[in-house]
Parts: C-alpha cells; structure tokens; sequence
C-alpha cells in the first residue's frame, strides 16, 4: 500500500498527460485530492497501530508485576496466619486477572461493548484493592499494597490509551479508508 501510495503522484501525473476530455481530466484531479487523502489516513492509521502497539507493550509488561504483587501480600499474610488479609489479597487477584483477561481480549476483538466490560472490571478490582488496603496492618503488605495500586492505575490507564488508539484506527479506516479506496477504484474504472 506504502509504494502504491508514493508511485501515485506520478502516475497521476501521467493519466493528465493522456487525456484530454475535460471530464475525464476532472476524474484525475478528484483522484489525485483522493490519493492524498487517503496517504495522510493511512499515516495516521499507522502511527495509531503504533500507539496500539507500544501501550499493549507496556500492559503485557505490568501485567505480571500486578499478580506477583498481589501473591506477595497472599504468601506474607498466610505465612503469618492473617487470614482476612489473604482473603483479601485473594478477591483483587481474582478481580485484577479478570479485568486482565477481559483487556487481553479487547486487545484482539476491539468492540466497544469489552471496552466497558473491561473499564468495568478494572474499577472493581481497584475497588476490591482499596478494601485490601483498608484492612491490612502489616506495614510490608501495606507497602505492596500501596505499589499494586500505582501499577493498577497505570495499567488502567494504559489500556485506556489502547482504546483510544483503536477506537481513532477503526474509525479512520471505516470512515476514510474505505470509502475513498472505493471511490479511487471506482474512478479508475471510468477512466
């Protein structure tokens, strides 16, 4: 696609010097608007895959920081026989994964309805996060705690910024890829 793209301008350049009805001559040059347009979508389309790709990056990074976080606080406060604080450390691993499972499938389906599903689920597993936090004694659990929270906050926030990534690509190729790579077609028919 990049080098029909960058070969178009010449060809243009060409199909002008071939006819020389004027309707035919209107068809090149609305082709030729066209062709830009759909460059500057396909750069953009581009960059945001890109975007795409470096945030999921960064989730698949994070993501097992996050479990290992929560099995530390589990491992410490069974190791010390605080049963609630494992319970609890228990309910926001169950949560946390599930947001994660739910994020990883975005990451390959993209529908809005996951999005919120997964949005959703996020803000349970920080809320059951928070309810850890607030029982929890032990100032090392504390400490863990405290860290699962920062990372939950940015990998939430990372996965919104996959969603918004996703969201832009799918509505520039619904909207302008597809439509003028039909019509270019369409128009070198006619031609």
């Amino acid at each position: 696609v990049r080098r029909n793209a960058e070969d178009a301008p010449r060809t243009i350049d060409t199909a002008r010097g071939l006819f020389s009805d004027p309707a035919l001559l209107q068809t090149v040059d609305r082709m030729a608007h066209e062709i830009v347009q759909y460059r500057e979508a396909f750069a953009a389309t581009m960059d945001l895959q890109s975007q795409r790709a470096k945030a999921i990056a960064e989730l698949d990074e994070i993501g097992p920081r996050l479990e290992s976080a929560l099995d530390a606080i589990m491992d410490s406060a069974g190791a010390a026989g605080d049963t609630d604080a494992a319970y609890l450390a228990g309910m926001a691993l169950r949560h946390m994964l599930s947001a994660r499972i739910s994020a990883t499938r975005y990451n390959t389906d993209g529908s809005p309805a996951l999005a919120s599903q997964t949005r959703s689920q996020f803000t349970d597993a920080a809320s059951r996060g928070g309810a850890m936090m607030a029982k929890l004694t032990d100032m090392e659990r504390r400490k863990m705690a405290m860290s699962y929270t920062a990372m939950l906050r940015v990998y939430t926030s990372g996965f919104n910024a996959v969603v918004k990534a996703t969201t832009e690509r799918d509505r520039l190729v619904k909207e302008v890829l597809i439509p003028v790579g039909d019509s270019i077609a369409a128009e070198a028919e006619q031609l």
